[in-house]
């Protein structure tokens, strides 16, 4: 296997992936500006999702209807698995602190770089273990205090997402030639149709449908039009890593929408996520440099 220095398409990976995790960061301003349940909003955020990206497909191109035959079992699984792991987020969210869920959901550098040594032999630089702890410890300095209340099933959740979101990322890594949009398409179809039976799907206002049409096409659809594409290119533990991103910047978009302060603790943290990913990064651009090419 290719080395990640020799690999031509890494720093647009690293791109899509940093440019996914920013919509992700948007999740919680857009959370706080619609005003509905959280079922409601896990209904219409996969909903207006699944359509954005069946758009996506047929603007392709191909065949519409042949892109889904030709679907592979591997494409199916991961589309409803990433359909559950959207409502184990929310679940994760609704049951217990959002500083606990944080912190759980940010062992999944850890986890993803076990399985991607696991299954793809991937080797873990000295460098990436630097990072690795430097981030953990920023998104944990972030909520340090936060952690009273919740229960153990939403703890459950947390971590279920964690583990699951890196089967996702090793299963892109492992099946190249995985068709990814229509299996994206499959996860929001996924996630709708089981959060559904607790949904009041025609109760949203007419501003709610807007931020809605924006958590559904962006934050959702778009993000993961550019994680799919990213995730091919970077290594196993590096999308992990880049995707903290949201962690550190979710926090800045609810102060300077709401006015809500973040503190101290969140803007440190948040710092120390950016700055050990950006020196990462810079390190494993040097690295590259250094190494001659193959013949």
């Amino acid at each position: 296997m290719t080395g990640p220095a020799h690999n031509p398409g890494l720093a647009r990976g690293r791109t899509m992936i940093f440019g996914a995790a920013l919509l992700w960061s948007m999740a919680g301003i857009l959370t706080r500006l619609v005003e509905t349940d959280s079922w409601t909003l896990t209904f219409w955020r996969s909903s207006i999702g699944g359509l954005f990206l069946l758009a996506a497909v047929a603007v392709q191109g191909r065949g519409l209807l042949a892109r889904f035959r030709a679907l592979s079992p591997v494409g199916w699984f991961l589309g409803i698995w990433m359909g559950i792991e959207t409502v184990c987020f929310i679940l994760a969210f609704t049951h217990t602190t959002i500083a606990k869920a944080l912190i759980i959901i940010a062992i999944n550098p850890l986890l993803a770089a076990f399985a991607g040594w696991l299954v793809l032999r991937e080797r873990i630089a000295g460098h990436t273990v630097l990072a690795l702890v430097a981030t953990f410890g920023g998104v944990a300095y972030m909520v340090w205090g936060q952690f009273g209340g919740g229960s153990g099933f939403g703890d459950l959740m947390a971590l279920t997402v964690a583990g699951m979101f890196a089967v996702v990322i090793v299963t892109i890594r492992r099946f190249g030639d995985i068709d990814l949009l229509p299996a994206m398409v499959v996860a929001g179809a996924t996630g709708a149709l089981l959060v559904l039976p607790w949904a009041h799907p025609f109760s949203v206002s007419l501003a709610d449908a807007g931020y809605l049409a924006l958590f559904g096409c962006g934050e959702f659809g778009l993000s993961l039009v550019l994680f799919t594409a990213g995730a091919r290119l970077v290594p196993t533990v590096e999308v992990a890593l880049l995707g903290l991103v949201e962690s550190a910047l979710a926090p800045l978009w609810v102060w300077f929408a709401v006015g809500e302060e973040p503190g101290e603790r969140a803007l440190i943290g948040g710092a120390v996520v950016l700055i050990a990913l950006l020196l990462y990064t810079l390190v494993d651009w040097r690295r590259a440099r250094l190494v001659p090419p193959l013949p």
